[in-house]
């Protein structure tokens, strides 16, 4: 960083990030720190894929709706944080192409997104004891809205309480699924910071209330650990605890036009016809079928309308 960030400023602080690079220091936007007395210390970013718009559009709410009175403890926003990505309206920065979430610790000395990885994860993540990471389908996924975690023992946050707060944002649906290190949440966790993800929304037309939800559930759950002032609410909806595993997915064997047969949050068993590839180039030929692989709920889906061997399809979770 060419200016460092004072991280432990009283309250309310906006901070201009800027990576420099070979080519001249890089505009990476803006992150807001809220300090107010001890008290938990949490992140919550959005936009490490530029083009998941519900997730960004929720933490601008966010910052413009907490102020500095309200928290207890610190508070770091993130909204945009691959601006670089974002400014374009594209998952991955123009710059070099690169998929921010498969970059993480990040490289000093890297492309232009490995070295805002880095200072994200080298400088930001050890200024708080949980990061919450905010994703939304872009315009490839629909998906309902649903969250998970990554935990290690000597993460500070125990994982009864990322649970627990999980349970607090109040969203259809808990998801359990294996790791990826080379993401922000895989990497924070290894590094023993506990890590939640949440994912919903998705395809090009943004509707308020995917971003609405995101905000709500974002401050109950910040409510439920103490960082925000104020009570949680005590009833409401339950999340539904589902095991996501890579039997969950739909994937396709053909190139073709997609056709989905099944709708969202609709159980399918073993065997259950998903969705239908009509072949290019083959109208004679009978399309090709995407069986389920396992029981479970329907939570995501392709949005777009062709594909090639290998995509993803959409996904299940199986009910624990």
């Amino acid at each position: 960083m060419l200016q460092p960030i004072d991280f432990d400023k009283a309250g309310k602080t906006f901070h201009d990030i800027v990576i420099p690079t070979e080519a001249g220091p890089v505009s990476a936007g803006r992150l807001c720190v809220i300090n107010n007395g001890p008290g938990p210390r949490v992140l919550v970013v959005a936009g490490i894929h530029g083009d998941e718009y519900e997730a960004q559009l929720s933490l601008h709410r966010l910052v413009a709706a907490i102020d500095a009175e309200a928290v207890r403890g610190r508070l770091i926003l993130i909204p945009e944080a691959n601006f670089p990505a974002s400014s374009q309206g594209a998952r991955c920065a123009p710059s070099d192409g690169t998929n921010m979430n498969r970059t993480f610790p990040g490289n000093a000395s890297g492309t232009p997104t490995e070295r805002l990885s880095h200072f994200l994860f080298h400088e930001v993540l050890p200024q708080v004891d949980l990061v919450i990471d905010v994703h939304s389908g872009g315009p490839t996924y629909k998906g309902e809205a649903i969250a998970f975690a990554f935990h290690t023992p000597e993460c500070a946050v125990s994982e009864p309480q990322v649970v627990a707060m999980m349970e607090a944002f109040r969203l259809p649906y808990i998801t359990y699924q294996d790791g990826i290190s080379s993401t922000l949440v895989g990497a924070a966790a290894e590094a023993g910071i506990a890590a939640i993800e949440l994912e919903g929304g998705g395809t090009t037309l943004v509707h308020s209330t995917v971003a609405d939800e995101f905000l709500v559930a974002l401050q109950e759950g910040l409510k439920h650990f103490g960082v925000l002032d104020g009570a949680p609410k005590a009833t409401g909806r339950l999340s539904r605890h589902l095991d996501v595993r890579p039997e969950n997915m739909f994937e396709t064997e053909v190139a073709g036009l997609l056709e989905h047969h099944v709708a969202m949050g609709q159980k399918v068993e073993t065997g259950t016809i998903v969705a239908v590839v009509y072949p290019f180039g083959a109208f004679d030929q009978e399309p090709h079928p995407v069986l389920a692989r396992a029981p479970g709920i329907v939570i995501s889906q392709r949005s777009l309308l062709s594909v090639k061997p290998g995509d993803c399809l959409g996904n299940t979770g199986t009910p624990r």
